[in-house]
Order: C-alpha cells, then structure tokens, then sequence
C-alpha cells in the first residue's frame, strides 16, 4: 500500500509540475512549420495526405512520416484551434518525463533518485522551444525513443520476445518521425554492455538472463575456437549478443538509402549544406548547455565543462563506474548529428539534457543517504559536535527540499518569460498576414495571393491565410520556383512589402493581354533565355509601381556577373525612364521566378501604347547583352497604358 501511495503521489506531482509550469504554451499561437503542416492536414484527401507522408519520393526535406500522422490526427480533433496542438505537446513532455522517471527506476531499483531526474528534468528551460512548438519533432521522437530503451532494458532483465518487439517496433517509430533514432542501436548497445552487463564498479549482472552469454565465453572457447561446428559458432556468446541487432542493422539497410535519396534533393541540404558548420564549436556548445541548463558566461561556462568532464573520467575511469560512460556517451549520440550543421539550436537537446536531470539527482541521492547513515562517536568528538552534525542532518531534507522547490519557481519564471519571447517571434511573423486580413475581412472563392520577395516562407504564410480565410485562398510567390499563372484564379493579388516594410497590394486584371517582341521563348548572346513574362496589368495609374514577372532558364554555368535593367519607352520608341537592378541568383537548368516591382515615374503623362523593354547588361563589361541572332538588345512588351 505503501509503494502503491508513493506512486500516486509521484504520478501527480510531476504532473502538476509540468502542467503549472507549461501552462503559457496553451495561450500560444502556431509558429513556422505549424502552419504549412496544418495546411497540407486541411486540404489534402486522406490517400493524398498518407501518400504525401509515407512515400519517400515526394519528400524534399526530411522523411518522418509519424509527425505528419500527429498533425493529421490533431487537425481531425482541433481544426485550427492552436490550444489543442499545444496541449498535445505538453501532454507528450509529461509523458516523457514519466519514462524518464520509469527508465531510471528500472535500472537503478531507487525511487528517489528516479523521482529525482523526473522532477529535475521535465521543467528546465533549455528545452522550452521543443515543447512550445508543434512542429518540432524532438518531443515525439523523444517519445518513441524513451520507449525503446524502457522495453529494451526489460527485455535484457526478464528476456521476453515480446518486449523484444516491443522495442523494435518502438524504434521504428522514433525512426519515422526523426533522423535521431538512427541513433538507438548504439544508445542499446551501450546499455546492455556497460550499464546492465558490467553496472556499477565493473560487476557483472546476473540479474540478467539476456547477458549471461558473456560470462560463459571462457569455457565455451575450445569447443567453437576453429569455427568448424556451426553449432558450435552459433552458441558463441559474442555471436549471441551480436543476434540480437540484427534486426535493427536490417531496418538500417532499406532506411539509410531513402534518407540518403531524400537529403540529396532537400532543399536545407542545398541551400545550407549539411557539414558547412563547425562541428567542433558545435560539440563544445552543446556540451556546455549540457553541463548547466541554466547557462553560464564566457569563461565560465568552459571551465565548469571541464571540471564536469574530469570529475566524470574519475569516475569512469578509476572508480569503474561504467554506466556513467554509457549514460554520458547517450547524451553525446543524443544530438551528434546536428553538429554539423551550419546553426546551432538549444531544442535539439530536449532528449540529451536528460543525462544532466540524471547526474544531478544521483549526486543528490548521494548527499542526502550520506547525512542518513549513522554518525559514529569518536572519542575525540565532542558533544557540541554531535549536537550540529545531527541538527544538519535533520535540517538537510527539508533544506534540499527548499532548495530544489526554488529551483523549480526560477524554471517556471524562465519557462514564461520563453514563452512569451516565443509568441512574440510568432508575432512578428505574421505581420504581413495581419496587415492583409485587416484590409479583407473575406476573399471571394478562388483566390491568389501572390507574395514577391515574402518575408517568411511561402508555406508558412499559406498555412496562416488558410487557417483564417479556408481553402478559398491560396498563396504562392516568386521564391517557389514555378509559374505564378496570375490570370488562372477568379481573383489574384500580387503583394509586396514596401520601403518600410509594410504590405502592398496590386489586383491582378484578368483581361489584361500583353505581347513581346520577339516572341518568347528568346535566347540571349549568354548562356541565359527568358522563357515567359507576366505582367499584373496592362493598365498602369499613374504613379503606382508596376508588377512583371519574368522566367528565366540558366542553360549553362554562368561565368559573368549579370543585371537585368527595364526601360519605359512610349508609342514612338523614345525612353522615359530606366531602372537597373541585380539579377536573381542563377542556377543552371533551374526555372528562374523573378519577379519584380518597377517604380515608374509620377510625371508620365497619361497615354496608351506605353512598351516595357527588359534586357541584361554585362557587370563587368557594362554592356548590353543582345539578343541571340538579332541586334536587339532586350525583350519589348507593348500594349501598355498609363491612367489616372
């Protein structure tokens, strides 16, 4: 009844922790990848959206499938209520805590210290971002991972198959909502080697059954020593233990080529490069947040990083407290994998801080069994030295206790204070999307927005103008990379910021036409052809900027630097005025959207046949570049207007 109570009371007070503590992410709104997640979860039909998800080739970023799943089960019970997709997140971190909790007391049998990590762990606020955002897949991965180890180490103490799939199919799922799962196997491996085979001070741990293999290595070894009975070979030890990864080493082959597939066309991995970063400053980073969640200043932080790392190999190494090498060495596999990359990120530590949470509640178990074993009296001690030791240790609980509580109220203050820089960055995001949902409490059905140079990903801001206006908007821009077809839509707003930042609008006219000369498709005197124009409008008013969007196609690798320059030129041919402007970045064999917004001068007088002469100039030569077969040095579209 006891240990029955002692649960409970755990279970609830690392529940009302989390939850008092997470409380200011239910009042945050969706962020960055939220939007375009909750979009493709609202628009898609579900064969589509389990198609989208699940089939490698129409990935372009990173294959996690479990994580699309989530969003889609979350739009089904929250729409696009933001509150429901933020308790899910703290229901999951809760949720890993209580397996850190379970992990620790599997391993070790001490409640304490278990309910130590827990509590320590589940409100720091290094972590905060991976819990406050939705679209971060380090809380669920954490999940899935957690429960691998909690099945794996019940399948080596009790040596049950079905904990053995258990664990596998747990490692399945943190595989298939992060790339970090790839780092399992080996986490397993350091668990069964050096945390329950060798344990504490290097003994062996019978308690075992799936480890017992080792210890008959020895006197097994003459009769498998030539390898000639497979029988023999088959009941090496080492083989045995090697068996039990075969599996996972088998999950390896058919997911590493797809992950490989995918990451040669992300758009991260080309835009960015993977291993352009500094993978040691990297190491050293995280290594530092690591050793004091709080954080520290420089060079403080160092040298408290180094003294934690000497304090530990004296352990390791000459107290043969091995499972503390398995528990350090965790954390490291926890987030090697983003060292390389050219940012560095503190919510890629949501599941390697918890080798901290762990050590700082041993070392607190430590002191606390310390004061409560018996003081011997010496003859050399005097009363009043008796009298001090036992009020200390009398007092040492409660004072611990006080202390971890502050500690605790500093977190949550810290975790608030996250939480409203974090909407604050959400904010300033959706500042576009606010200007324009105010100018348009409504959009007809079949509407484009058409964003040039937007300020936040497209995606993004078509997941926020989707969670307020529906699937009777839809949004594009000059950064994707394809057509804008801005007369296909009922109705089509082309939208730009201007010098200060503020959000521009240009209503596309559906019966404008224009024409080029020459016709286009047209190659220049460069390995460069313009393949199509666009224009917003044919009828301009009068000191209002001009939209066109030009396509252009790099066909070779270009060795010179290029500008593109537009000219205004009336009926008889003579230039009014004349803009240049550096030309987008090429990339060879790549549709080029380059779209542009052309100031033309207040003073021109109102007129038709108005023409738009665009070209490129050689930077280097400061020349213009004629057009391939021809002595004309740009494309000229004509049938434009000048209105008040």
């Amino acid at each position: 009844m006891m240990k029955k109570n002692i649960f409970w009371l755990s279970l609830f007070v690392l529940s009302a922790v989390v939850l008092v503590v997470y409380q200011p992410a239910l009042r945050l709104n969706f962020y960055g990848d939220d939007y375009s997640f909750v979009e493709k979860a609202g628009r898609a039909s579900l064969g589509d959206y389990l198609a989208f998800y699940f089939d490698p080739a129409r990935q372009d970023g990173w294959y996690r499938p479990l994580q699309g799943m989530l969003f889609g089960i979350e739009w089904l019970l929250f729409g696009v209520n933001p509150a429901g997709y933020h308790l899910v997140n703290v229901i999951v971190h809760l949720a890993n805590t209580l397996l850190l909790c379970a992990i620790v007391l599997r391993v070790m049998r001490q409640w304490r210290a278990a309910f130590l990590s827990a509590l320590i762990y589940c409100a720091l606020p290094l972590v905060e971002v991976a819990v406050f955002w939705p679209g971060d897949a380090d809380f669920l991965m954490a999940l899935f991972y957690l429960l691998t180890i909690y099945f794996w180490i019940r399948y080596l103490q009790t040596n049950r198959r079905r904990n053995y799939i258990a664990t596998f199919l747990f490692f399945l799922l943190a595989l298939m909502t992060k790339e970090f799962g790839v780092t399992l196997p080996l986490v397993l491996f350091l668990i069964d080697r050096l945390v329950l085979q060798l344990g504490w001070r290097g003994s062996r741990a019978a308690r075992c059954p799936a480890q017992r293999g080792w210890a008959a290595t020895l006197s097994h070894f003459r009769d498998f020593a030539s390898f000639r009975d497979f029988r023999a070979f088959a009941s090496f030890a080492p083989f045995r233990v090697l068996s039990r990864y075969f599996a996972f080493l088998l999950v390896f082959v058919i997911y590493l080529p797809i992950e490989y597939a995918i990451q040669s066309r992300s758009v991260l991995t080309n835009l960015y490069g993977y291993g352009s970063g500094s993978p040691l400053a990297n190491l050293i980073g995280y290594l530092t947040a690591i050793a004091f969640p709080w954080g520290l200043p420089e060079p403080l932080n160092y040298v408290w990083l180094v003294a934690a790392l000497g304090l530990l190999s004296y352990l390791i190494f000459l107290k043969r407290a091995y499972p503390l090498l398995a528990l350090v060495l965790a954390s490291v596999l926890a987030f090697l994998p983003v060292i390389f990359f050219p940012w560095f990120l503190l919510r890629y530590l949501y599941l390697a801080v918890m080798a901290f949470a762990i050590l700082f509640a041993f070392v607190l178990e430590y002191a606390l069994s310390r004061l409560s074993r018996p003081f011997v009296l010496s003859r050399f001690s005097r009363p009043f030295v008796l009298s001090c030791f036992r009020a200390f240790r009398v007092l040492s609980r409660p004072f611990a206790s006080f202390a971890l509580a502050l500690i605790l109220i500093a977190n949550g203050f810290d975790i608030a204070a996250g939480a409203a820089e974090f909407n604050e960055l959400g904010r300033q995001a959706r500042v576009p999307f606010r200007d324009i949902s105010q100018r348009h409490p409504a959009f007809p059905d079949d509407t484009l927005l058409y964003f040039i140079d937007p300020p936040s990903p497209t995606s993004e801001l078509s997941g926020m103008f989707f969670t307020r206006f529906g699937a009777r908007v839809s949004v594009a821009s000059n950064q994707q990379n394809r057509r804008a077809d801005l007369r296909a839509h009922a109705n089509t707003i082309v939208i730009y910021l201007d010098e200060q930042n503020s959000a521009r609008e240009i209503v596309v006219d559906r019966n404008a036409t224009n024409q080029t000369t020459p016709r286009l498709p047209a190659d220049f005197a460069a390995p460069i052809r313009l393949e199509a124009a666009e224009i917003a409008n044919s009828k301009i008013k009068r000191g209002e900027p001009f939209a066109v969007i030009l396509y252009w196609h790099a066909l070779a690798p270009l060795e010179k630097e290029y500008r593109v320059f537009f000219e205004w030129l009336d009926a008889s041919g003579k230039m009014l005025a004349s803009v240049t402007q550096a030309a987008r970045e090429w990339h060879v064999n790549e549709l080029i959207v380059d779209a542009r917004v052309v100031a033309l001068p207040a003073e021109l007088p109102v007129a038709n046949n108005y023409r738009l002469r665009v070209g490129l100039i050689d930077a280097q030569a400061n020349a213009r570049v004629p057009l391939s077969g021809t002595d004309m040095d740009g494309i000229v579209i004509e049938s434009l207007s000048v209105v008040e």
